[in-house]
This record gives structure tokens, C-alpha cells and sequence, in this order.
């Protein structure tokens, strides 16, 4: 039988086993969940697309997070789109921003997609997707428990979230997610 004891006489073990579940504990990532959207033109997507290429997906739970995600529209266009920067054609990501309805706000989904059709930002289409269904799951198991903030995951091409966010736009923000591709 295996005593605390015999461990104790070899601390250099302990230490080791330590580091390990450590590390192990820290790079763990989470799987995103299998999230079914609907893109502009009414298709079903299933988040994490899986294409070989990273994903961003910024979702927002409601009109004060809607606004801070605005504020992410074009630093996250100008980059990871239109590729406006100097060595930004060197990173190919996919990008969605996320609308959540739920429960009653469900019936709002078309005509939250006439107002952005009036808008003209035809660029933006491809890159909108509305999640229609239940808040409470998915805000659990993403932990947003902040329903004033938008939530932004990096996913990998095997869907798990290798890194997670919220708020509104910062210039610290933006170049801690370059980072992390």
C-alpha cells in the first residue's frame, strides 16, 4: 500500500509530480460547444467552424453588450478581414460576431437583420451570425456572467478555446489577442 509517508522521503518526486499536474492544469483547454447560428441569408452554421483555421467568435447577450461589441467592428475588420495593417495578411482567421436571442427577443432577429441590411455593409454579412435559443446553457458553459460585456473566444482548429475575453474595444486588448495567433 502506498503511504504519505514514502513520499516524504523523496521530495524531489512530490515536486516533480506537482509540476506536472500543474502544468497539465494550465494548458487544459475547453472544448466550445457545438453552437448552431443563423447567418444573414437564414443558412444554419455550426460554431466551431471546423476548416483548419482559427476562430473568433464574439458573442453578445444583449443591447449594452450589442454596444460594447460595436466598438470591435472595425479594429477587427481593418485586421483580420480587410487586412489593412502591414503584416496582417500573414494571419487568416475566421471571425463571427454573435448576436444572442432568447427567449422573447427570439422574434427580433429579422428585424435586426432588415436594420443591418440598411446599413450597406454587405462586407459584414459573411462574418454576422444570430444564436436563437436558449441564453442560459450556453452562458454557462462559456462562464459569460456578464451579460453588459460582450465575450470573445479564440478557438482552435480543433474547437477548443485557447483563449477568452470581454469588454469593450481597448488597443491592450487587441494586440494581447494577436498574441495568442
Amino acid at each position: 500500500m502506498f503511504e504519505i509517508a514514502s513520499l516524504m522521503k523523496t521530495p524531489h518526486l512530490v515536486l516533480f509530480a506537482l509540476v506536472m499536474l500543474t502544468k497539465t492544469a494550465c494548458f487544459a483547454q475547453a472544448a466550445f460547444p457545438s453552437v448552431q447560428a443563423e447567418s444573414m441569408d437564414g443558412k444554419n452554421i455550426v460554431l466551431p467552424v471546423k476548416n483548419g483555421k482559427m476562430t473568433l467568435v464574439a458573442m453578445a447577450t444583449n443591447r449594452k453588450s450589442e454596444e460594447a461589441l460595436r466598438s470591435w467592428y472595425e479594429p477587427l475588420y481593418d485586421k483580420f478581414i480587410a487586412k489593412r495593417g502591414m503584416f496582417d495578411s500573414q494571419i487568416d482567421i475566421n471571425i463571427f460576431f454573435v448576436p444572442i436571442y432568447s427567449g422573447i427577443k427570439q422574434s427580433a432577429v429579422e428585424p435586426t437583420k432588415k436594420e443591418i441590411r440598411k446599413s450597406s455593409r454587405t462586407d459584414l454579412y459573411p462574418h454576422i451570425l444570430f444564436y436563437i435559443g436558449d441564453l442560459q446553457p450556453l452562458a454557462k458553459a462559456l462562464k459569460m456572467d456578464d451579460d453588459a460585456k460582450p465575450y470573445f473566444f479564440l478557438i482552435n482548429d480543433q474547437g477548443q478555446i485557447i483563449y477568452t475575453f470581454n469588454g469593450a474595444f481597448s488597443e491592450q486588448k487587441l494586440e494581447k489577442l494577436e498574441e495568442k495567433l
